[in-house]
C-alpha cells in the first residue's frame, strides 16, 4: 500500500464518522490518526498539491465534494456517499511479539547477549561474564538477535517529537528528557510525560520494534507466528474485578512499574531506593 492510498483510506474512514467536516480539522484529525498508527505526517507539497484542498479536490474528486466559502474562511469537505465508503477502522495487522523476544530486541545491557533457539524456539539470554547455563546452551544452531540498541530508540523518540509539532514550552522538557542515555525508565518517563500523546508514541515505538524484529525473522528465514504471542482463543469477557484495598492497588502499581523496567534499571534504582527506605523506617 503506497502512502497516498493510505492517506485516501484514512480521510474516508474520518469522514465516514463525521461528514461534513472543515477542511484544516479533517488534516489534524488525519495526522493525528497517521501518527497514532506509526507513519508521518501528511506533506501534501511532497505529492505535488500545493494545499491539502488541492489534493482532495483532485485526487479524491470521486469520492468527496470540496465547498469553497463564499468570500472568506474554510472548506467543507463531504463524503459523496457515505453508505460505500463505511468500514472497519483501520488496525495494525501485527500480533503482539513475545515478551522474551521484544525484551531481546529492545535490551539495552551491551553485555547481555541473546540467541534464538530455532529447534526450541525460545530465547537464550546470558552475562558475557557468565561461564554456566544458559552460556553453556550457545551453539552454531542458535541464531544471535542483535538488540535495536538504545540510541535507535532515543533516535525514535526526538523524531516522533518532530512530527508532533509541539511549542517550545512544551517541547523543551520532553526533549530533555529524550537526551537522556536511554533506558526502558527514559521511556517510561517519556511516555507520562507525553500526556495525551503517549498512546500515540506508544503506537509508533512499537510499530518500529516491530518491523525490526520483521525484518530479523525475514533475514533468517524465521517464521514470525513463532515470535509472536499465541492468539486468544476464547473471545469471553474478563472476569469481575473484586475491589481491592489501597494496600494491594499500591502493590499492583509497583508490579506494573518494575515490568517495564529491564534488571539494569531495577539494581541501578530500585533496589537502593528500597533498601534506603527500609533503613530510615528501621530508625523511626
Amino acid at each position: 500500500m503506497t502512502e497516498l492510498s493510505l492517506v485516501e483510506q484514512f480521510v474516508l474512514r474520518l469522514l465516514t464518522d463525521q461528514s461534513p467536516e472543515l477542511g484544516a480539522r479533517l488534516k489534524q484529525k488525519l495526522n493525528k490518526l497517521l501518527i497514532s498508527e506509526g507513519h508521518n505526517r501528511f506533506d501534501e507539497t511532497a505529492f505535488g498539491y500545493k494545499k491539502f484542498g488541492e489534493y482532495l479536490t483532485r485526487a479524491l474528486a470521486e469520492k468527496v465534494t470540496v465547498e469553497h466559502p463564499a468570500s472568506s474562511g474554510d472548506i467543507l469537505v463531504r463524503l459523496k456517499a457515505q453508505s460505500q465508503y463505511s468500514q472497519a477502522p483501520v488496525k495494525s495487522q501485527h500480533r503482539a511479539i513475545r515478551s522474551d523476544v521484544w525484551q531481546a530486541f529492545t535490551s539495552t545491557n551491551p553485555e547481555r547477549k541473546h540467541f534464538y533457539d530455532p529447534a526450541s524456539q525460545e530465547v537464550v539470554s546470558y552475562l558475557e561474564s557468565d561461564q554456566g547455563e544458559p552460556a553453556g546452551r550457545i551453539t552454531n544452531s542458535l541464531l544471535e538477535i542483535t538488540p535495536i540498541g538504545g540510541d535507535q530508540q532515543q533516535n525514535w523518540m526526538h523524531a516522533f517529537l518532530e512530527q508532533l509539532r509541539l511549542n517550545d514550552d512544551t517541547k523543551t522538557p520532553l526533549e530533555a528528557i529524550a537526551a537522556q542515555t536511554y533506558t526502558s525508565g527514559v521511556n517510561a518517563a517519556f511516555t507520562r510525560a507525553l500526556g495525551e500523546h503517549s498512546n500515540s508514541w506508544r503506537h509508533y515505538r512499537t510499530n518500529h520494534i516491530i518491523a525490526r524484529v520483521r525484518s530479523w525473522a525475514d533475514s533468517h528465514s524465521v517464521s514470525m507466528d513463532n515470535l509472536c504471542a499465541p492468539q486468544s482463543v476464547s473471545a469471553s469477557p474478563p472476569p469481575l474485578q473484586t475491589a481491592r484495598a489501597p494496600e494491594a492497588l499500591n502493590r499492583h502499581k509497583a508490579i506494573k512499574l518494575l515490568e517495564l523496567m529491564d534488571d539494569e534499571d531495577i539494581a541501578r534504582i530500585v533496589i537502593p531506593t528500597l533498601l534506603s527506605s527500609l533503613l530510615l523506617k528501621s530508625r523511626l
